[in-house]
């Protein structure tokens, strides 16, 4: 999932978190938004009209209070391979909006993944990849002390 352009306007996809992490509640419960497709209902991020300068949502029920979801452009995260192996990208956020920890400080406790399993290295970085195919799109450990990770 992923921006096509920099506001947003056109994303359809299923991020349901803020940067911050807090959860999206249902569009339905906040009156005189009008989202353009029937059955846009869910608490998906959007970026209705253009509001925002990029897709976001609520994060309370009949409240006006809302936060800006990480949703990366498209240009920030092209693979070729459908599981993103050969991502090199910069795109260093879980799904959820986690920041993603740098491999080679989780390596001691983690498994360990050859070099040559990363297309580009492990240099010093904590960008999303998917050394090896290991999953079936790209992720991140999100925790520097445990074996926690997300898709990306």
């Amino acid at each position: 999932e992923c921006l096509r352009s920099a506001s947003g306007t056109e994303y359809r996809g299923f991020q349901s978190h803020t940067i911050s992490g807090k959860s999206c509640v249902s569009w339905i419960s906040h009156k005189g938004i009008l989202l353009d497709e029937p059955g846009e209902k869910q608490n998906y991020c959007r970026n209705p009209g253009g509001v925002g300068v990029i897709p976001w949502c609520f994060i309370s029920e009949n409240t006006d209070i809302w936060e800006y979801c990480p949703i990366p452009s498209c240009q920030k995260i092209c693979s070729l391979n459908d599981d993103g192996s050969d991502f090199l990208g910069n795109l260093d956020v879980s799904m959820s909006g986690k920041t993603c920890q740098a491999w080679p400080l989780v390596d001691k406790a983690r498994p360990k993944f050859p070099k040559s399993t990363f297309p580009h290295g492990k240099d010093e970085h904590n960008f999303c990849r998917n050394p090896g195919s290991s999953q079936s799109k790209t992720w991140c450990y999100i925790n520097s002390t445990s074996l926690d990770y997300e898709h990306c």
